[in-house]
């Protein structure tokens, strides 16, 4: 969903999913495979090129600190904005 937010110009909400993962990913030891790690390094590449600094570093934050069930609210609400089409 982080790519689809990030194609729907919602890069806000695509810090916030990545900073949520991250957590997630912290909290219980699971690693990437080195494709979705690829993806995820991608992604951040293309936002920072686009996000000012303290814009990222605060939305990463705020999804750091998400609970699982906002880190679902947040990939809702990047599918509705993109018409429920995502893939």
């Amino acid at each position: 969903m982080v790519s689809v937010a990030l194609r729907e110009g919602q890069l806000i909400e695509a810090v916030r999913m990545l900073g949520a993962a991250d957590r997630m990913l912290e909290s219980t030891g699971f690693m990437l495979s080195q494709a979705d790690e690829l993806v995820r390094g991608a992604d951040l590449a293309a936002i920072r090129l686009q996000l000012a600094e303290g814009a990222f570093v605060a939305a990463f934050a705020e999804g750091h600190a998400a609970r699982f069930e906002d880190l679902e609210a947040m990939t809702n609400a990047v599918y509705h904005f993109a018409g429920g089409h995502a893939r």
